[in-house]
């Protein structure tokens, strides 16, 4: 994976996931650390994280999704993983994930960002996400 006009940071550990959001965003909560915890639990040997943000909340074709949403871009894949409600009082983290390769189009939507693949669309939501959006396609390049 290129980034463009910069060097790959290989994150492997939520802390260092976290620190890499952090330069680019503040909001960043003890539930954002969880859901990161969760997608480096999924990494292979040789995978590693080469971008890292937060988002408000997900949704896969319109469905309610997680809240405090840790995103990842690997050298193989792209992860999404938050936390949702289990029974009644309960919590846990969903973690879902996409090849690189499948991801056909990231696009601007109302402030959300919109990532689609053959079957999926995902949505996510949260504040000043938009200047995001061309960091994502420059990561998703190649």
């Amino acid at each position: 994976v290129k980034i463009a006009g910069g060097i790959i940071q290989e994150t492997r550990t939520a802390d260092e996931m976290i620190q890499f959001a952090r330069k680019n965003q503040t909001n960043i909560f003890k539930q954002h650390k969880q859901a990161f915890k969760e997608i480096a639990s999924n990494l292979e040997n040789d995978e590693y994280a080469v971008f890292t943000m937060v988002a408000n909340e997900y949704s896969i074709n319109e469905s309610p999704g997680p809240w405090h949403v840790a995103v990842a871009i690997t050298n193989k894949r792209f992860f999404v993983s938050g936390e949702t409600i289990s029974g009644r009082m309960f919590t846990r983290y969903d973690t879902d994930c996409w090849m690189l390769n499948e991801i056909k189009s990231i696009d601007l939507e109302n402030r959300d960002i919109i990532i689609e693949n053959a079957k999926d669309k995902l949505k996510l939501k949260g504040k000043n996400l938009d200047k995001f959006v061309s960091k994502l396609k420059n990561m998703l390049r190649e």
